[in-house]
C-alpha cells in the first residue's frame, strides 16, 4: 500500500507520450552519448565489445524522437540479458533517466526530473512488491509480462565449453593445428575433420544462424569476432591481432573439445611403454644406471634414444653438450625434441648455436622450444635467426618469435 500512494497511476498512454517526449528531447540536447555511457558502464561492464556496439545502437534510437514499442524494450533486454539492479543519474537539469532490472527484464526509463521522481527510484529489493502492486492500475502490464517471460528464448545461451588449462608446449601431439594467415588477425586451425558441415560464410556474433559448435566458440573465446567452417579446418577471426598470444592456447582447447573423435584410437605400443618404465626406473646414480644410459645412445630404438638423450645431464653432466649436439640431428622427431628440451633446461650461451640450428628444424615443437630457450638467453644476438623466423607458418612458433624479439620470455 505504500507503494500505491507513492506511484501516481498515471494512465499507460499518456506515460508512454511523456517517456517520448523526454527521450527526444535527450537527443535533441546532444545528452545521448552521456546517457548511453552511464548505462553501459552501470549494468554491461562484463558483456563481450560486440554487445556493446549493438546495445549502443539499440540506445541511440530509444534516445532520440524516433518510434519506440513494447517489442523494442524486450529486444534490448533479451539483448543485455539477466542481472540485478537499479541505477538513476540525472542528465542537465530537469531530465531523469533510470534504467536496470525490474523483475526478470532490463529496462531504461527516462521523464522530466519534476514530475514524480518517486516513480523512478524503485530500489532492487522493491522491484518485486512495485510491480505486484501497480499491476491493477496498468493495463499494458500483463502484455508486457507475458513478452518479457520469453526473453530467455529470445536471447540464446550458447554452451561455455569447461576447459582445461592448455599449454602451447603440450599442443603439438594433438589433432588441431593453428596456422597463420595473411591476415594477422585471421587464425586457421587444421581439424583434419569437420567442425561445421559445409563451406560456410563469415559467422559474426549473436547470429541467429550461428551452430551450437560455432556458438561455443564464440561463447569461449571472449575477442572473437568472426568463424568460417570450410573441409578440415576453420578459421577465427579476432579483432587485435596481439590478443591470440593470451587466447590460443584456450582456442586449441575449444576446437579439440568440439571437434569429432577420430574413428581409430591410437593404439598403445606395449613394448615402448616397458621400455620407457625400465629406463625412468633407473638408479642413475649406481653403477649400472650410467652404463645403460650409455649403450641407449646408441641404440636403435628411438624410444630409448629419447630418454637417454634426457638424462644423461644427471649421469655424465659434462659430456651432456656433445651428446645434445648429436641428438639435435638425429633422425627421430622425438629424439630431437628430447634434446631441444634438455638444452633449454640447461640453457647458456655455449649452446645458443644449438638452438639457433633448431630453428630451422621440421618439426614444428622443436622450432617452439628453441625460440624459447634463445629468449631465456637473451635474443639480442640471435635477431637475424629470429626474424628469418617470423616467416614460420605454425602460429604457436610466431607468437614466441614475437614474444622473443621484444625481449619477453615466450609463453609456454
Amino acid at each position: 500500500m505504500q507503494y500505491r500512494q507513492q506511484l501516481s497511476p498515471t494512465p499507460p498512454r499518456e506515460r508512454t507520450r511523456g517517456r517520448d517526449d523526454v527521450r527526444a528531447a535527450i537527443g535533441q540536447r546532444l545528452l545521448a552519448n552521456a546517457a548511453i555511457q552511464h548505462i553501459l558502464r552501470d549494468t554491461m561492464q562484463h558483456a563481450p565489445l560486440r554487445t556493446h556496439d549493438r546495445a549502443r545502437l539499440i540506445l541511440r534510437r530509444f534516445f532520440s524522437a524516433g518510434a519506440w514499442s513494447i517489442e523494442d524494450d524486450c529486444s534490448l533486454g533479451a539483448l543485455v540479458g539477466p542481472g540485478r539492479g537499479w541505477h538513476q543519474q540525472k542528465l542537465g537539469d530537469d531530465i531523469l533517466i533510470a534504467y536496470g532490472w525490474r523483475g526478470a527484464a532490463f529496462r531504461v526509463e527516462c521523464q522530466w526530473a519534476d514530475t514524480n521522481v518517486e516513480s523512478l527510484s524503485v530500489t532492487p529489493d522493491a522491484s518485486r512488491e512495485h510491480d505486484e502492486v501497480n499491476t491493477p492500475c496498468d493495463p499494458a502490464r500483463p502484455e508486457l509480462r507475458a513478452i518479457e517471460s520469453g526473453i530467455a528464448t529470445l536471447a540464446p545461451r550458447a554452451p561455455r565449453l569447461e576447459l582445461a588449462t592448455t599449454q602451447l608446449c603440450d599442443s603439438f601431439d594433438g589433432t588441431i593445428v593453428p596456422e597463420i594467415t595473411d591476415d594477422p588477425r585471421i587464425l586457421r586451425l587444421l581439424t583434419g575433420s569437420n567442425i561445421g558441415n559445409v563451406r560456410s560464410r563469415w559467422a559474426r556474433r549473436d547470429a541467429p544462424t550461428n551452430t551450437p559448435k560455432v556458438a561455443a566458440l564464440f561463447e569461449t573465446i571472449e575477442p572473437l569476432t568472426g568463424v568460417r567452417t570450410e573441409p578440415d579446418c576453420v578459421y577465427l577471426e579476432i579483432e587485435r591481432p596481439q590478443d591470440w598470444e593470451n587466447w590460443l592456447g584456450t582456442t586449441l582447447a575449444a576446437a579439440t573439445a568440439i571437434s569429432p573423435i577420430p574413428r581409430t584410437q591410437p593404439v598403445t605400443n606395449r613394448t615402448e611403454q616397458r621400455q620407457r618404465e625400465e629406463l625412468r626406473g633407473l638408479d642413475l646414480r649406481s653403477i649400472i644406471g650410467p652404463q645403460r644410459i650409455r649403450d641407449a645412445l646408441n641404440d636403435r630404438d628411438p624410444v630409448l634414444r629419447e630418454i637417454a638423450v634426457g638424462a644423461v645431464q644427471v649421469t655424465d653432466p659434462f659430456g651432456a653438450p656433445t651428446v645434445w649436439r648429436v641428438a639435435i640431428n638425429d633422425s627421430a622427431r622425438n629424439v630431437r625434441r628430447a634434446a631441444i628440451r634438455a638444452i633449454v633446461e640447461h640453457a647458456n650461451e655455449d649452446l645458443r648455436s644449438l638452438m639457433e640450428r633448431a630453428l630451422r628444424d621440421a618439426d614444428r615443437c622443436t622450432r617452439f622450444h628453441a625460440v624459447r630457450g634463445l629468449a631465456i638467453i637473451g635474443s639480442d644476438r640471435s635477431r637475424v635467426a629470429l626474424r628469418h623466423a617470423m616467416s614460420d607458418t605454425d602460429a604457436r612458433v610466431k607468437i614466441c618469435v614475437v614474444a622473443a624479439l621484444r625481449g619477453a620470455i615466450p609463453p609456454k
